[in-house]
């Protein structure tokens, strides 16, 4: 073999060497093993605690002088599954209470003596709800999301120097917008804004109050409140903590 052919032979041979390099990186490039988007956790379960104020909404007092419903402060819990990159849903639960007051004070004639109460009016809420959310972004550590839903909320309404307590059962919609913010792969945090519409009145009992149910006497007026008004929309606000696995 003369010379030249021995040298074309050997560029030949590095080119072939450095086309296989490239195609065939070293060391070679194998895949990872598969791990869930923390920022698009589809298929995941969270459970979610929450901190709750809400506005009652409309007049439930049936007194001129208490002005509208009380601001409602509590506790609550989320469920949330992703079902879709673009959807999820949520079911929750609060405990709300709170009362208002006029300033005034209520004379009630106990045994022939004028005691006074506070002209206060209480009010403590349980809404249970289920919500379809829509989230706008993939794959952020900032996930906004839209949402509306329906929902069953159990409500107790009194005076305090009233001897009855009035219980309603009422459906409602909800509205709502919010973020949730990424703080790892399981945790993030949330907060959101809705409106609350109570659509119809299911049930409405009174009662005398659970402290007068084992008195052979129960001094107090008989004012009660009046739940009748339709449509009676406020708005909550909610931020809290989610553990998603």
């Amino acid at each position: 073999m003369t010379a030249p052919r021995f040298v074309a032979l050997g560029v030949a041979a590095l080119a072939l060497l450095s086309a296989t390099a490239q195609a065939q990186p070293y060391p070679p490039a194998y895949p990872s093993r598969p791990v869930a988007s923390p920022h698009h956790p589809m298929g995941r379960s969270s459970f979610g605690l929450r901190l709750v104020g809400a506005s009652a909404g409309g007049d439930v007092t049936n007194d001129p002088a208490v002005d509208g419903g009380p601001t409602l402060l509590g506790l609550g819990m989320q469920s949330r599954w992703r079902v879709s990159p673009h959807w999820s849903l949520e079911l929750g639960l609060d405990f709300l209470t709170g009362k208002t007051s006029s300033g005034n004070t209520i004379l009630v004639n106990e045994n022939g003596v004028d005691v006074a109460y506070p002209d206060t009016f209480r009010q403590s809420s349980v809404p249970v709800g289920l919500a379809l959310m829509f989230h706008l972004l993939q794959n952020s550590v900032i996930d906004p999301y839209l949402l509306g839903g329906l929902g069953l909320q159990w409500t107790s309404l009194s005076y305090e120097d009233s001897v009855f307590q009035t219980d309603l059962t009422e459906s409602y919609g909800q509205l709502g917008a919010g973020a949730q913010v990424w703080l790892g792969r399981d945790v993030a945090l949330h907060a959101d804004v809705r409106s609350m519409t109570m659509l119809q009145t299911l049930s409405v009992y009174q009662s005398t109050k659970s402290e007068c149910q084992d008195a052979w006497v129960c001094e107090g007026t008989n004012r009660v409140p009046d739940p009748s008004e339709k449509f009676r929309t406020g708005l909550q606000f909610q931020a809290g903590l989610t553990l998603y696995w």
